[in-house]
Protein backbone atom coordinates (compact mmCIF):
# COMPACT_ATOMS: atom_id res chain seq x y z
CA UNK A 1 0.00 0.00 0.00
CA UNK A 2 1.13 3.66 -1.18
CA UNK A 3 2.02 5.72 1.63
CA UNK A 4 -1.00 8.53 2.18
CA UNK A 5 0.61 11.72 0.58
CA UNK A 6 -2.00 14.07 -0.83
CA UNK A 7 -0.77 15.42 -4.82
CA UNK A 8 -2.49 16.50 -7.70
CA UNK A 9 -1.70 16.81 -11.33
CA UNK A 10 1.59 15.55 -12.84
CA UNK A 11 2.75 15.37 -9.46
CA UNK A 12 0.42 12.80 -8.44
CA UNK A 13 1.26 10.64 -11.40
CA UNK A 14 5.21 11.32 -11.08
CA UNK A 15 5.21 9.90 -7.30
CA UNK A 16 2.92 7.00 -8.52
CA UNK A 17 5.58 6.12 -11.09
CA UNK A 18 8.42 6.47 -8.93
CA UNK A 19 7.05 4.40 -6.33
CA UNK A 20 6.27 1.59 -8.36
CA UNK A 21 9.76 1.86 -10.67
CA UNK A 22 11.16 2.04 -6.80
CA UNK A 23 8.96 -1.07 -6.01
CA UNK A 24 9.91 -3.55 -9.64
CA UNK A 25 13.54 -2.10 -8.79
CA UNK A 26 13.79 -3.95 -5.51
CA UNK A 27 11.91 -6.40 -6.84
CA UNK A 28 14.88 -7.62 -9.70
CA UNK A 29 17.26 -7.02 -6.74
CA UNK A 30 15.92 -9.57 -4.65
CA UNK A 31 15.40 -11.91 -7.70
CA UNK A 32 19.26 -11.37 -8.60
CA UNK A 33 20.63 -11.86 -5.20
CA UNK A 34 18.10 -15.45 -4.76
CA UNK A 35 19.65 -16.39 -8.05
CA UNK A 36 23.00 -15.62 -7.48
CA UNK A 37 22.85 -17.28 -3.90
CA UNK A 38 21.19 -20.35 -5.55
CA UNK A 39 24.18 -20.44 -8.00
CA UNK A 40 26.83 -19.87 -5.51
CA UNK A 41 25.95 -23.02 -3.23
CA UNK A 42 25.27 -25.55 -5.95
CA UNK A 43 29.09 -24.75 -7.48
CA UNK A 44 30.10 -24.70 -3.36
CA UNK A 45 28.92 -27.99 -2.97
CA UNK A 46 31.16 -29.50 -6.61
CA UNK A 47 33.27 -32.04 -4.65
CA UNK A 48 36.47 -30.68 -6.62
CA UNK A 49 39.58 -32.91 -5.27
CA UNK A 50 42.15 -30.94 -3.31
CA UNK A 51 45.88 -32.19 -4.02
CA UNK A 52 49.31 -31.52 -2.21
CA UNK A 53 51.54 -30.54 -4.92
CA UNK A 54 54.61 -28.19 -4.65
CA UNK A 55 53.74 -28.00 -0.48
CA UNK A 56 50.68 -26.55 -1.59
CA UNK A 57 46.85 -27.83 -0.78
CA UNK A 58 45.21 -27.19 -4.33
CA UNK A 59 42.64 -27.32 -5.99
CA UNK A 60 43.04 -29.72 -9.67
CA UNK A 61 42.25 -31.94 -11.66
CA UNK A 62 43.06 -35.81 -11.00
CA UNK A 63 43.54 -36.78 -14.57
CA UNK A 64 46.79 -37.40 -15.47
CA UNK A 65 48.82 -34.81 -17.23
CA UNK A 66 49.50 -35.16 -21.07
CA UNK A 67 51.57 -32.53 -22.39
CA UNK A 68 53.71 -33.02 -24.73
CA UNK A 69 57.76 -32.28 -25.09
CA UNK A 70 56.69 -29.83 -27.98
CA UNK A 71 54.25 -27.80 -25.68
CA UNK A 72 56.42 -27.69 -22.72
CA UNK A 73 59.17 -26.34 -25.74
CA UNK A 74 56.65 -23.53 -26.70
CA UNK A 75 55.94 -22.48 -23.09
CA UNK A 76 60.04 -22.15 -22.03
CA UNK A 77 60.30 -20.26 -25.00
CA UNK A 78 57.61 -17.96 -24.68
CA UNK A 79 58.13 -17.53 -20.73
CA UNK A 80 61.94 -16.92 -21.50
CA UNK A 81 60.31 -13.78 -23.59
CA UNK A 82 58.20 -12.68 -21.18
CA UNK A 83 60.32 -12.98 -17.88
CA UNK A 84 62.13 -10.09 -18.14
CA UNK A 85 58.88 -7.87 -18.72
CA UNK A 86 57.21 -6.56 -15.96
CA UNK A 87 54.03 -7.76 -14.79
CA UNK A 88 54.12 -11.16 -16.98
CA UNK A 89 52.56 -13.41 -14.91
CA UNK A 90 49.18 -13.01 -16.42
CA UNK A 91 50.47 -12.96 -20.27
CA UNK A 92 52.40 -16.21 -19.43
CA UNK A 93 49.64 -17.78 -17.59
CA UNK A 94 46.90 -16.53 -20.52
CA UNK A 95 49.54 -17.87 -22.85
CA UNK A 96 49.96 -21.63 -21.24
CA UNK A 97 45.81 -21.88 -20.74
CA UNK A 98 45.76 -21.04 -24.69
CA UNK A 99 48.12 -24.02 -24.97
CA UNK A 100 47.56 -26.63 -23.10
CA UNK A 101 43.90 -25.84 -22.64
CA UNK A 102 44.00 -25.18 -18.66
CA UNK A 103 46.13 -24.67 -15.93
CA UNK A 104 47.29 -28.52 -14.48
CA UNK A 105 50.35 -28.46 -11.44
CA UNK A 106 52.80 -29.59 -13.74
CA UNK A 107 52.30 -26.03 -16.00
CA UNK A 108 51.66 -23.76 -12.99
CA UNK A 109 55.11 -25.27 -11.57
CA UNK A 110 57.20 -24.51 -14.76
CA UNK A 111 55.64 -20.81 -15.08
CA UNK A 112 56.67 -20.25 -11.29
CA UNK A 113 60.60 -21.59 -12.11
CA UNK A 114 60.75 -19.39 -15.27
CA UNK A 115 59.16 -16.30 -14.11
CA UNK A 116 60.96 -16.80 -10.70
CA UNK A 117 58.15 -16.42 -8.77
CA UNK A 118 56.07 -19.08 -6.61
CA UNK A 119 53.86 -21.59 -6.71
CA UNK A 120 51.56 -20.06 -4.47
CA UNK A 121 51.93 -17.10 -6.32
CA UNK A 122 50.60 -18.60 -9.75
CA UNK A 123 48.17 -20.78 -7.89
CA UNK A 124 46.55 -17.79 -6.53
CA UNK A 125 46.57 -15.67 -9.78
CA UNK A 126 44.53 -19.12 -11.11
CA UNK A 127 41.98 -19.05 -8.57
CA UNK A 128 41.12 -15.58 -8.09
CA UNK A 129 40.52 -14.99 -12.05
CA UNK A 130 37.26 -16.71 -13.40
CA UNK A 131 39.18 -16.69 -17.14
CA UNK A 132 42.04 -19.80 -15.46
CA UNK A 133 40.72 -23.22 -15.34
CA UNK A 134 42.41 -25.76 -13.63
CA UNK A 135 40.17 -28.59 -14.65
CA UNK A 136 40.67 -29.71 -18.70
CA UNK A 137 37.60 -28.90 -20.58
CA UNK A 138 35.88 -32.07 -22.46
CA UNK A 139 35.24 -32.57 -25.89
CA UNK A 140 31.43 -32.05 -25.54
CA UNK A 141 31.09 -29.20 -23.10
CA UNK A 142 27.94 -29.56 -21.10
CA UNK A 143 26.03 -26.30 -19.82
CA UNK A 144 23.03 -26.75 -17.70
CA UNK A 145 21.63 -23.43 -16.95
CA UNK A 146 20.93 -22.57 -12.75
CA UNK A 147 19.39 -19.32 -13.70
CA UNK A 148 15.78 -18.69 -11.78
CA UNK A 149 13.64 -19.51 -14.76
CA UNK A 150 15.06 -22.92 -15.33
CA UNK A 151 15.78 -23.54 -11.62
CA UNK A 152 11.73 -23.59 -10.83
CA UNK A 153 11.28 -25.52 -13.66
CA UNK A 154 13.45 -28.40 -12.87
CA UNK A 155 17.34 -28.04 -13.89
CA UNK A 156 18.39 -29.09 -10.13
CA UNK A 157 17.38 -32.42 -11.12
CA UNK A 158 18.83 -32.53 -14.44
CA UNK A 159 21.74 -31.22 -13.40
CA UNK A 160 21.86 -33.90 -10.15
CA UNK A 161 21.30 -36.58 -13.32
CA UNK A 162 24.18 -35.32 -15.36
CA UNK A 163 26.56 -35.80 -12.20
CA UNK A 164 25.31 -39.47 -11.71
CA UNK A 165 25.49 -40.29 -15.53
CA UNK A 166 29.15 -38.88 -15.53
CA UNK A 167 30.27 -39.22 -12.26
CA UNK A 168 31.88 -35.66 -12.52
CA UNK A 169 30.57 -32.17 -10.96
CA UNK A 170 30.85 -28.55 -12.32
CA UNK A 171 34.24 -27.60 -14.21
CA UNK A 172 35.02 -31.08 -14.65
CA UNK A 173 35.46 -33.55 -17.37
CA UNK A 174 34.99 -36.95 -17.58
CA UNK A 175 38.02 -39.15 -17.48
CA UNK A 176 38.46 -40.01 -20.98
CA UNK A 177 37.84 -35.92 -21.64
CA UNK A 178 34.69 -36.35 -23.69
CA UNK A 179 32.10 -34.56 -21.42
CA UNK A 180 32.53 -31.82 -19.44
CA UNK A 181 30.25 -30.08 -17.36
CA UNK A 182 29.29 -26.86 -16.51
CA UNK A 183 26.61 -25.16 -14.31
CA UNK A 184 26.00 -21.91 -15.82
CA UNK A 185 24.01 -19.29 -15.01
CA UNK A 186 20.73 -18.01 -16.80
CA UNK A 187 21.55 -18.38 -20.85
CA UNK A 188 19.09 -16.08 -22.05
CA UNK A 189 16.44 -19.02 -23.31
CA UNK A 190 13.99 -19.02 -20.56
CA UNK A 191 10.84 -19.68 -22.71
CA UNK A 192 12.35 -23.18 -23.51
CA UNK A 193 13.44 -24.22 -19.62
CA UNK A 194 15.03 -26.13 -18.19
CA UNK A 195 17.77 -25.39 -20.88
CA UNK A 196 20.99 -27.47 -21.13
CA UNK A 197 23.43 -26.30 -23.62
CA UNK A 198 26.06 -28.85 -25.58
CA UNK A 199 29.29 -27.20 -27.26
CA UNK A 200 27.06 -23.76 -28.07
CA UNK A 201 23.64 -26.52 -29.29
CA UNK A 202 20.72 -25.46 -26.94
CA UNK A 203 18.31 -28.31 -25.80
CA UNK A 204 15.19 -26.86 -24.10
CA UNK A 205 12.51 -28.65 -21.69
CA UNK A 206 14.92 -30.98 -20.57
CA UNK A 207 14.51 -33.40 -18.04
CA UNK A 208 16.20 -36.44 -16.00
CA UNK A 209 15.32 -38.87 -18.64
CA UNK A 210 15.26 -37.00 -21.85
CA UNK A 211 19.45 -35.80 -21.59
CA UNK A 212 20.54 -39.93 -21.08
CA UNK A 213 19.50 -40.42 -24.76
CA UNK A 214 21.40 -37.01 -25.68
CA UNK A 215 24.67 -37.84 -23.99
CA UNK A 216 24.24 -41.35 -25.75
CA UNK A 217 23.64 -39.59 -29.21
CA UNK A 218 27.15 -37.84 -28.50
CA UNK A 219 28.55 -40.80 -27.67
CA UNK A 220 27.78 -42.66 -30.52
CA UNK A 221 29.47 -40.40 -32.69
CA UNK A 222 33.09 -41.55 -31.03
CA UNK A 223 31.79 -45.22 -31.75
CA UNK A 224 31.70 -44.61 -35.64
Amino acid sequence: MYPAVKLTGFAFFWYNYFVVCVVLAIDEFVRDIAETAQFVCVCFQSAHTQTIFGGLVMKGSTIPFDGTPEQEKQLREKLSELKTKEGALMPAMQFAQELYGYLPFEVQQIIAEELNVTLADVYGVATFYSQFSLYPKGKYQIGICLGTACYVNGSQAVYEKLQQLLGIHSGECTEDRLFGLDATRCVGCCGMAPVMTVNGDVYGKVTPDSVEKILAAYSSKEAR
